[in-house]
């Protein structure tokens, strides 16, 4: 809560300067799962001379966010005019409820509530415990031969070497 009422307080001393910007989404009741598209909206509010000015939009973790870790940088350098953007939350995430957005520019730096994602399971790895799991049940029923009595695998016999030189010559 107090981490919370420290960057109401960031985002007001922010509000006197030339850009402002608002994150409106991600907020505090969101959930993220890994591997979901998620949705980041905001309002952006500058001055004419901050018009063009590159921000730098960033995934933290932790609740102190001067001691917080940068986990994703959701993009380098974002129009805001767009007022939006979408991203894939990377599967590598561990879940907590401890996440936010900073949105990083020479005017400051704004920040979105703590929000929460969940760590869902990538569905390869899904997949391939099914698989795993299922051979170990039922393993596939051993065949040595055919249905007419041929070894299924043939030894490998190599050709004779070639005993009248090079073909690959080019005639002068």
């Amino acid at each position: 809560m107090q981490y919370q009422l420290l960057l109401a307080c960031l985002f007001l001393v922010g509000s006197g300067y030339g850009l402002n910007i608002n994150i409106m989404s991600p907020w505090s009741k969101t959930v993220w799962k890994t591997g979901q598209v998620a949705n980041l909206t905001y309002d952006a509010f500058q001055e004419e001379s901050d018009r063009g000015t590159p921000v730098l939009v960033e995934l933290q973790v932790g609740r102190n966010p001067n001691k917080a870790t940068v986990e994703a940088v959701i993009h380098r350098d974002l129009p805001l005019n767009t007022k939006s953007i979408t991203w894939q939350v990377p599967y590598n995430l561990t879940g907590s409820e401890d996440y936010f957005i900073r949105m990083n520019s020479s005017s400051g730096m704004f920040y979105s509530t703590f929000f929460t994602i969940v760590k869902v399971p990538h569905p390869m790895v899904e997949v391939m415990a099914h698989l795993a799991t299922s051979l170990t049940h039922n393993p596939p029923k051993p065949q040595s031969t055919t249905s007419n009595n041929e070894p299924l695998v043939r030894p490998y016999i190599s050709p004779e070497p070639d005993q009248g030189g090079s073909s690959d010559q080019t005639s002068k």
